[in-house]
């Protein structure tokens, strides 16, 4: 699990988080899309 102040630092708010059951929050990845090239994202995962 990603630590709580990487997530703030990435634009984390509780609303994120209300969208991913608790079963889905072990399989997840939280990340900020950072730039959009065509097809393709780059994201951001804090780490």
């Amino acid at each position: 699990m990603i630590q709580p102040n990487i997530l703030q630092n990435l634009g984390w708010q509780s609303f994120f988080q209300q969208q991913v059951s608790l079963d889905e929050w072990g399989d997840v990845t939280a990340a900020r899309a950072v730039e959009q090239h065509r097809s393709e994202l780059l994201v951001d995962t804090g780490e």
